[in-house]
């Protein structure tokens, strides 16, 4: 049956116009960046702000997103959505959430409507923006759709389901293995006051990206690293390297990536001169990244240059535990690699489902 969203939700949570107080403890406030894109729930790990118990009660005119809405945003990447899975998180500026009504839509299936290629590209049609893209929710709560009935709604969450929980269950594990390496780091080397610190480098040339922010493209092959927290597509690439990369600018992010690749022109790549050292080194520096950019420069934009990174200290010794950051960044790296299978096949499988291409009607749920 043929619907606007608008007839789809229960509640519309818009709290955007001012923004709220922060606080160093409390709830998260959930930002464009922690809305990944590929991945079907928020990137917890990238939330930076917080607000207290009292705001949160407070300050908040239309109330909270709960577990089960869709979070949209409303300027930058506008096709970057999520589905939230808890219920202490808050929204205000640059993202909306929609909340279903559930005895005609079920709130993951319209999660997995809105991906689909064929609404994504009609979401971006509904750009009104110039330099940054934007959209009024007005005009996207009359966006038309076609949904199935709930049973069959049911069946194409159901296998599209299945493959983000291993998604999940990778990311989870690589946040588990990140601590791991991060307290490593800290007992063995951060901590030990017998070791020796020694400049970044030493270990590797520091290259600045070429390209400019409009190089990323929606069908390229291969990687491109922005400052922010999404990657973006290109059609060509520079590097084919396993490789640690750092954000001159913005809020300063530490990725690792191996294989072909490109960066923007305000990104750091960091490629070791003895490969074994690259665990060591990811952690080093994720762990100092508050000390290597405290010297920024700027105002408006804040910056780093490639001094700040090859003339700040680490603590080092070729030691027994280097080994161990190479089999924590492997295993990662490996996560990593099945979750790009798994989220290939999620997104081959989303549009013949969506138009039922597949049959479902044997399906039993």
């Amino acid at each position: 049956m043929k619907y606007k969203i608008e007839d789809l939700l229960e509640k519309v949570i818009d709290n955007r116009g001012k923004t709220p107080p922060t606080s160093t403890t409390g709830h998260m406030l959930l930002e464009i960046n922690s809305l990944t894109g590929d991945n079907k729930y928020p990137n917890y790990g990238a939330v930076q702000k917080i607000v207290s118990k009292e705001t949160y009660n407070t300050w908040f005119r239309s109330g909270h997103p709960q577990v089960g809405d869709i979070l949209i945003p409303t300027v930058g990447t506008l096709d970057a959505l999520a589905y939230l899975n808890r219920d202490d998180c808050c929204i205000a500026q640059n993202i909306i959430a929609f909340r279903t009504k559930k005895e005609i839509c079920d709130g993951n299936f319209l999660y997995y409507l809105l991906r689909d290629k064929r609404t994504r590209a009609r979401l971006l049609n509904l750009n009104i923006g110039g330099v940054q893209p934007s959209i009024k929710v007005p005009h996207l709560k009359q966006l038309g759709v076609e949904i199935p009935d709930l049973k069959t709604q049911k069946k194409i969450v159901r296998t599209l389901s299945a493959l983000d929980q291993k998604i999940e269950l990778n990311n989870q594990q690589n946040e588990t293995l990140f601590e791991l390496g991060r307290q490593l780091y800290i007992e063995k080397f951060e901590n030990n006051q017998t070791i020796d610190k020694v400049e970044l480098g030493i270990f590797f040339p520091v290259i600045t990206g070429k390209k400019d922010a409009n190089a990323s493209s929606k069908n390229g092959k291969y990687p491109f690293f922005t400052c922010s927290k999404t990657i973006s597509k290109i059609d060509d690439y520079v590097f084919d390297s396993s490789a640690i990369l750092l954000a001159g600018n913005g809020d300063f992010n530490v990725k690792f990536y191996r294989g072909k690749f490109d960066a923007y022109q305000r990104t750091y790549v960091l490629i070791p001169n003895n490969p074994e050292y690259l665990g060591f080194l990811y952690w080093a520096i994720s762990y100092s990244l508050p000390k290597i950019t405290a010297n920024y420069r700027g105002s408006v934009i804040k910056f780093i240059t490639k001094g700040n990174i090859e003339n700040f200290k680490v603590p080092f010794a070729d030691n027994k535990y280097i080994p161990v950051f190479m089999k924590y960044l492997e295993k990662i790296e490996k996560n990593n690699q099945q979750n790009e299978v798994l989220a290939g096949l999620r997104d081959a499988l989303l549009p013949k489902l969506m138009s039922g291409e597949i049959n479902l009607e044997k399906v039993e749920i």
